[in-house]
């Protein structure tokens, strides 16, 4: 199988998207796909230290080809708070060539993220595939039907698209996030990564991994504070670590923490290269995703921090909401009611003072996550592509 994934995305980047193409690419070649994946020449400027070469960057072992094409990014628009006048500028021009390359690649399969990408070269290509994280509205019905095949990464939103969009259900294929578990293999000594981060040794360290925002709307830290607060104050031995947060955000996350009175009690560490975010992984003793309920139904996520968190062998806190509990269950992970920061606060303290239910939650989320593979994810996408084609 020949496969294009066509891509609009800065890689490396800071952004978890960035790792998700990279990885799944990955998976579909080590599952056989010969893939080409494109991505436009875009250029990382001040809001980013990360360059270089996405295989090194993100420790890629099966080589695929990346092919890259010129799209105008205008570095100056992005420095003066221009950035969707820049977007406006390079994506026609990135478009008209992905047409151009669909048309001269009839005999291999188009996959994307992408929406717009899907909507354009469907009408150029039989066979377009996409994979959709956020809800289309009824603008997308045309293409929505012209793709030949759409993978969600949950049930709920498959069970949308067939309901808005009157789809037969075989065009849908669910297909969760997924992770790499080698990249979690043999985390760093704890203690020394304590050190190493300025982080107590004899607290717990509760923590959340991850950026603050998604497609800048904010993942609830500041309610997630908040519970810790309270947890706080019914255990001092409680330490919060959050981490990978861009420098931007940084300061007022400090702001929230001080107005909280827990400058001395958490720490807020910025986003490291990916190689060496697993210290911050194996830093932490247990985790919390704090997401709202709005978060995880607008962009129909399947939280691939979730499937990290799992592969480290910590402890999880997480809502208890339809996306993530078909893929894990209470034996695997400890549930909060959605929304409701003061039953985050109870979890925590609850599990905080059993370590028994965090050692039993660590070993089954692990066992769980090792069927959630982006090359097991890569071969039920395969199959469902040859299906349909």
């Amino acid at each position: 199988m020949k496969i294009l994934y066509l891509a609009d995305a800065r890689i490396p980047t800071e952004k978890a998207h960035g790792l998700a193409i990279i990885k799944m690419a990955e998976g579909l070649t080590k599952a056989g796909v010969k893939l080409t994946l494109v991505l436009p020449i875009r250029y990382a400027g001040k809001e980013s230290q990360i360059n270089g070469d996405p295989f090194s960057y993100y420790q890629i072992g099966e080589k695929f080809k990346i092919k890259k094409l010129f799209c105008f990014d205008i570095q100056f628009f992005h420095q003066i708070g221009l950035g969707k006048l820049a977007y406006l500028i390079r994506m026609p021009i990135y478009l008209l060539e992905l047409i151009f390359l669909t048309i001269l690649n009839q005999d291999k399969i188009i996959y994307t993220r992408s929406k717009l990408i899907a909507k354009v070269v469907s009408k150029f290509h039989k066979n377009v595939f996409v994979e959709l994280h956020q809800l289309a509205d009824k603008s997308w019905s045309q293409t929505i039907k012209k793709v030949k095949g759409i993978i969600t990464i949950n049930s709920q939103s498959k069970e949308d698209f067939i309901k808005k969009f009157n789809l037969k259900e075989e065009k849908i294929r669910v297909a969760p996030s997924a992770v790499s578990i080698t990249d979690f293999a043999n985390l760093p000594n704890q203690e020394e990564m304590k050190k190493k981060h300025n982080l107590p040794f004899d607290k717990v360290i509760v923590s959340y991994v991850g950026k603050s925002k998604i497609f800048n709307q904010e993942k609830s830290l500041t309610d997630f504070i908040v519970a810790f607060k309270q947890a706080h104050d019914l255990n001092s031995n409680l330490f919060l670590m959050i981490a990978g947060i861009k420098e931007e955000d940084i300061k007022r996350i400090n702001f929230v923490l001080a107005k909280n009175s827990l400058d001395k009690d958490a720490l807020v560490l910025p986003h490291i290269k990916f190689s060496k975010v697993k210290e911050y992984y194996s830093a932490a003793d247990i985790f919390v995703l704090p997401y709202s309920s709005e978060v995880l139904s607008q962009y129909s996520l399947s939280p691939m921090k979730l499937f990290d968190y799992a592969a480290s062998q910590r402890p999880i806190i997480a809502p208890d909401v339809s996306s993530i509990k078909e893929v894990f269950n209470q034996e695997e992970i400890e549930f909060f009611k959605t929304d409701d920061y003061q039953d985050l606060t109870n979890q925590i303290s609850r599990l905080v003072s059993d370590s028994n239910r965090q050692n039993q939650l660590a070993q089954n989320a692990f066992s769980k996550v090792k069927n959630y593979t982006w090359e097991k994810r890569a071969i039920k996408i395969m199959d469902f592509i040859n299906q349909k084609i």
